[in-house]
């Protein structure tokens, strides 16, 4: 199943698949480093691929491992790779951010899709996102009120806060000076771990 199994990256455009034990199932190549990987089922990976240099696209794909099938479920747009892609639990919607693949000459975006239908559409909030709550209907993450990269930390208004992805609405739950990083949500939802930087 897939909690019996570890996921490893490097750098080598490889996705290597062990079991916790440490014994090697399988070889998957890429075209660049997939940086954000989720899985759908016990059998089908999501990722990020494509080649992240500028003036090209990158995309996330869907893998099934034991046939081998791989299809393009997005296309980022140009000069956009993507990350922090998130399944929902019931292995029915993923959300993922838009990040700039070169520099920051582009604005993030948030992208929430449908996995049955290859349906996307950008949402209003921008943000690094924790993991789905077991309702398959929120997502934690993490946003700033005021995201103007020219300001200091201390001068930018972070908040972690539930997102509502079919009504795109967003509450906040806690709110500080500063800006937050998401890294992980327990799987009932009830924990989560994160940073904070305040300078």
């Amino acid at each position: 199943g897939r909690t019996k199994l570890n996921i490893k990256l490097n750098t080598n455009s490889f996705i290597h698949i062990f079991t916790p034990s440490g014994q090697k199932l399988q070889t998957l190549e890429t075209h660049d480093l997939a940086f954000s990987l989720s899985w759908v089922d016990n059998e089908t990976i999501i990722y990020s691929d494509g080649e992240t240099t500028h003036k090209t696209n990158g995309f996330v794909i869907i893998h099934h491992l034991k046939t081998g099938d791989k299809k393009i479920f997005y296309t980022c747009p140009l000069n956009y790779k993507a990350g922090d892609i998130k399944v929902s639990p019931d292995g029915t919607k993923v959300i993922f951010n838009l990040r700039p693949a070169f520099g920051r000459t582009v604005e993030h975006k948030t992208v929430v899709g449908n996995l049955s239908t290859f349906e996307t559409k950008e949402v209003g909030i921008v943000g690094s996102i924790a993991g789905w709550l077991p309702d398959n209907k929120h997502v934690i993450v993490a946003t700033n009120l005021n995201r103007s990269m020219t300001k200091k930390f201390n001068d930018r208004t972070g908040v972690i806060a539930k997102y509502n992805v079919k009504e795109d609405k967003l509450e906040v739950i806690k709110e500080a000076a500063g800006f937050y990083m998401l890294e992980n949500l327990s799987p009932d939802g009830r924990y989560l771990y994160y940073g904070k930087h305040t300078h």
